[in-house]
């Protein structure tokens, strides 16, 4: 097998992969996988609510690299919405909760199988 000497820094601004990140089709591929990712995340949102205010939703934001689609309650139950709780009584031990929406996950999981995703 052959051995590469790698003179420059792994990562970093200038490298391939930084490079290639920034590529028009690489951030367009992104941007149009978080869109539909974040359109999915909203229609489930909508559907699957116990009890819709209105003050939850879907937003689509862009790092540096990546987009990212996030769920935003300003009460700050967003990972409640997500991932669902639960509680102990402290008498009777009853546990006691719900399941999560996994808006998010279901989301990113139906836009992959469709080969949305790069």
């Amino acid at each position: 097998m052959a051995r590469i000497t790698w003179y420059y820094g792994r990562t970093g601004r200038g490298q391939v992969g930084e490079i290639a990140a920034h590529s028009i089709p690489s951030v367009r591929g992104l941007k149009r996988a978080a869109d539909a990712i974040g359109d999915k995340a909203a229609s489930n949102l909508d559907v699957r609510a116990l009890r819709r205010t209105g003050d939850s939703h879907i937003t689509v934001t862009q790092g540096d690299l990546d987009y990212y689609v996030n769920l935003v309650d300003p009460e700050g139950g967003a990972i409640g919405i997500e991932l669902g709780w639960s509680q102990v009584h402290k008498d009777s031990g009853h546990v006691y909760g719900s399941d999560g929406l996994a808006v998010l996950r279901d989301a990113a999981t139906s836009v992959r199988r469709k080969g949305v995703i790069l």
